[in-house]
């Protein structure tokens, strides 16, 4: 798989390859020029980008392209199925807003994201294909790549374990509510609850396998059963 370069890290790759001005430049003189600037940190990312272009490099995911994109504005988004309808049959990015709509409902509208993560991850599998000749494990391990790209940092879900203690409160109290009631009283509780999650280290892989994690749920949901005791609408 060709790795994925920053501006910088393509341009230096690009200078120190032999006469790699010809065609862009009209002297071995400005190239060195050009050299001498680009190290005395003279010469702009957009000066970069477009000698970049001109020697057979394309854009795959970068931060100068991103600024110019989100300049322009975020689309915004006010429910699920309009951000389904806008994604359209992009199969990668309709996966990542099922998933997070369950586990992560808070980025569940924002469009950019979905986009960007789901154009990054089939680019990851689309090299890793060029480069696997066919061969069925590496066609497979391309896949598995697409997917790790695809979820990562977003394996562990605040919501879901706030989700089934608002779901245990009410079906103890003998209250039970639909899923979408469940969701959105849970949405409401995690601005509340998050101090709680900020004490643990949430973003260790290991962490849902430790003692920690336990006692982590524990106070949670004592917290969560204060909160809910006060919610107005109860009848009990």
């Amino acid at each position: 798989m060709n790795k994925l370069l920053t501006t910088q890290e393509a341009f230096e790759e690009l200078i120190n390859e032999p006469m790699w001005w010809l065609g862009v430049l009209n002297t071995a003189g400005q190239a060195t020029t050009v050299k001498r600037d680009y190290k005395r940190k003279k010469i702009s990312e957009k000066k970069m980008a477009e000698i970049l272009l001109k020697t057979g490099y394309t854009v795959a995911q970068e931060k100068l392209w991103l600024r110019k994109k989100q300049a322009m504005g975020k689309k915004k988004f006010t429910t699920v199925a309009a951000v389904a309808r806008e994604i359209g049959l992009n199969h990668l990015a309709l996966k990542l807003l099922d998933y997070l709509n369950q586990y992560h409902p808070d980025l569940a509208l924002d469009y950019d994201f979905i986009m960007e993560r789901a154009d990054y991850a089939a680019t990851v599998r689309d090299d890793m294909i060029k480069q696997s000749n066919g061969h069925p494990a590496l066609l497979q391990e391309a896949e598995s790549e697409c997917n790790r790209v695809l979820m990562a940092d977003l394996e562990f879900s605040e919501h879901s374990i706030i989700f089934d203690i608002v779901d245990s409160y009410y079906a103890q109290h003998s209250y039970a509510r639909q899923p979408a009631e469940v969701k959105r009283i849970a949405i409401e509780l995690r601005p509340q609850l998050k101090s709680i999650f900020a004490k643990y280290p949430t973003n260790d892989p290991e962490f849902t396998a430790e003692v920690e994690y336990d006692e982590m749920v524990e106070e949670l949901t004592n917290e969560a059963k204060i909160l809910l005791d006060k919610r107005e609408e109860l009848p009990f």
